[in-house]
């Protein structure tokens, strides 16, 4: 994004497409740019974080015979 402008370099949002012009498809997810894989890689570190501070919280409150 250009701050001058204030507008978005809109060339990498084009799809890739295969041989005959069709966009292609990720079938099972595997390709590191499909948009599932851009939102674990966005999401996961953030529920992650989150998960460790309510485990460590957890622990802490665990009577000693446990």
């Amino acid at each position: 994004m250009t701050l001058k402008k204030r507008q978005y370099d809109k060339s990498s949002w084009n799809y890739q497409f295969d041989e005959n012009g069709y966009a292609k498809r990720d079938e099972i997810l595997t390709h590191p740019r499909c948009v599932w894989n851009l939102l674990k890689a966005h999401v996961f570190p953030l529920h992650a974080g989150r998960s460790r501070k309510h485990l460590r919280y957890a622990k802490s409150r665990l009577p000693e015979s446990v």
